[in-house]
């Protein structure tokens, strides 16, 4: 069932991000560098469990689009940072509203009381 519903929410949010020109993965790396900007493409990788090509390419066509730059590590010749630009900063206010308008779809269907535990069970689970 939890394959089913994330098959559910993937689909959904692949829709909608669309709109904003972004992919499910490059959703993924938007949101983990509003979280903390100027992490390496390998911590990215670590933290979004891709490998170090797909990343590579992800980034590219972020960069391609003005959403990310790279930066030299100013600790290492061979990595570089990445950081989001104005436009990815723009988005991000739209892709939380996404990802909230998507949520309260999902969970329609159920009470106040069932959302806060079907939150804290996922909660405990992840």
């Amino acid at each position: 069932m939890l394959n089913q519903l994330s098959r559910r929410l993937n689909a959904e949010m692949e829709v909608r991000l669309k709109a904003l020109g972004l992919t499910l993965n490059s959703f993924f790396i938007l949101m983990t560098l509003m979280e903390s900007e100027g992490l390496t493409q390998a911590e990215l990788g670590k933290r979004l469990k891709l490998p170090a090509y797909g990343i590579t390419r992800l980034i590219d066509s972020m960069q391609a689009a003005g959403l990310v730059e790279r930066r030299e590590d100013p600790t290492s010749r061979r990595n570089h940072l990445i950081f989001l630009l104005a436009r990815g900063k723009i988005i991000a206010p739209e892709v939380r509203e996404i990802i909230a308008e998507v949520n309260d779809q999902l969970l329609a269907g159920l009470s106040s009381a069932e959302r806060q535990a079907f939150t804290e069970t996922l909660a405990k689970l992840v």
